[in-house]
């Protein structure tokens, strides 16, 4: 496994830390405004990081090489890359967008990478997304990722259909949920979901 630390920050550097004595490994200034999410794919190849520029942006691990970015036109608010090689996000509209990363070697003339699926269930800004795969081994090659907006609205999506799975709805008491407030037990049977009163 990789022994590397991610970091990003306000001046729109990625910045990965050698984790035995905290040295730097490699950076690079992908934006000019805040990088305020960076994450590593699941085989750690690749880094997944959105900018206050709303701009996915696709980083080789090793280089630090954009290989891919994509432009959206609301404020994106998440990002993960899931087990299955692709991208969600969600943004500030409520819309979460998954991509396909493209297969090693393959390369995309610039403006054509786009969203594979756009699924629109939320009706306020998304502040959470996780995917199942990343926490339990269940040996499928179907991803499924929870969202959670902030109204407290949760839903389980599959990631190849864009089917939706189940559907938490907002408690009436409850008007808004915190940042990152949503996460999986680890037998994948229950969801939790914060609120200021508490979980």
């Amino acid at each position: 496994g990789r022994s590397r630390l991610l970091a990003s920050g306000g001046d729109g550097r990625i910045v990965q830390l050698n984790l035995d004595d905290f040295s730097v490994f490699a950076q690079r200034k992908v934006s000019s405004r805040t990088i305020p999410m960076a994450k590593y794919s699941a085989d750690g190849r690749k880094i997944a990081c959105v900018g206050m520029d709303d701009t996915l942006h696709i980083l080789d691990a090793d280089t630090l090489e954009e290989l891919l970015s994509w432009h959206n036109l609301d404020a994106i608010h998440t990002v993960l890359m899931t087990p299955a090689n692709s991208v969600v996000i969600g943004d500030r509209g409520g819309v979460l967008s998954t991509f396909r990363l493209p297969d090693p070697g393959t390369d995309l003339p610039a403006g054509q990478w786009e969203p594979s699926l756009r699924w629109a269930g939320h009706d306020s800004p998304i502040s959470a997304t996780i995917c199942l795969s990343e926490l339990v081994s269940s040996g499928s090659s179907n991803d499924h990722v929870i969202s959670a907006d902030r109204n407290g609205k949760i839903w389980s999506w599959d990631i190849v259909g864009g089917i939706d799975r189940a559907i938490i709805p907002p408690k009436p008491d409850q008007p808004q949920v915190m940042h990152d407030a949503v996460c999986v037990t680890h037998e994948d049977s229950n969801v939790l979901r914060s609120s200021p009163d508490g979980i």
